[in-house]
């Protein structure tokens, strides 16, 4: 019996510790916090400007939680009248297998009718290099990130980013086994700046990291397996 209590602590422990080890969930707060938890602001645009920052809820609100509790990026990206924003927010490192799934919300400003609407991009880039913050050192590199994800608006059209919160999920490709990553989220819009033709405000929200739930069933069967033939000898 003592067998099996100690197996069965094992399991929970073992079960507890893999679905934390890909695990992320997000909500943004308090943004000032985020390199405290592992994040990392990198802005590679022409002229950099501001990196990204606390959401602005005079703009619009957060896809839950305080009304500003999202991280937003906008065309003061670059200081430049007309130039290239690649605004980058990494994840902390995480611990993943492949086959986790990856969600978020984001959106941009709703505009009039009679109003002009401007092109933003964003990007979702996977770095298999450990803690690695390599995004390379100008507007067009991508560093360690050569792996996209998924992109929202990647033809960067005017209306193309929605405009209302919406969810975009990704399955992280396969890692060949444990491999510590990270992922990064893109800003990126050409022509962009004050007198730029491109580039607004973008907010993003509640971004998740999902253990593969296979895994851990998988995981738990074979430990309460090994505890029933400790038992039985």
């Amino acid at each position: 019996m003592k067998a099996i209590h100690t197996l069965t602590a094992f399991t929970l422990i073992a079960l507890a510790s893999t679905a934390n080890a890909g695990a992320l969930i997000e909500g943004f707060d308090d943004v000032t916090t985020l390199g405290g938890k592992g994040w990392s602001f990198i802005n590679n645009s022409t002229s950099a400007g501001s990196n990204w920052f606390q959401g602005n809820d005079g703009i619009f609100s957060s896809q839950r939680g305080a009304a500003n509790s999202y991280v937003s990026a906008s065309y003061t990206s670059t200081n430049s009248l007309s130039g290239t924003i690649s605004n980058w927010l990494l994840t902390p490192t995480l611990s993943l297998h492949g086959g986790e799934t990856l969600s978020f919300f984001t959106r941009t400003e709703a505009v009039g009718s009679d109003d002009k609407a401007f092109a933003d991009r964003l990007e979702v880039r996977l770095s298999r290099q450990g803690g690695s913050a390599n995004v390379g050192s100008d507007a067009n590199s991508l560093g360690d990130f050569s792996m996209l994800l998924t992109a929202v608006n990647s033809d960067l059209t005017p209306t193309g980013f929605p405009s209302d919160w919406k969810m975009f999920s990704v399955v992280i490709p396969d890692m060949k086994g444990l491999a510590d990553a990270r992922i990064g989220f893109r800003y990126w819009v050409t022509d962009a700046g004050a007198n730029g033709s491109n580039g607004n405000y973008i907010g993003l929200d509640t971004i998740s990291v999902v253990p593969v739930p296979s895994t851990l069933a998988c995981l738990g069967l074979g430990l309460i397996g090994m505890a029933v033939r400790r038992r039985r000898q």
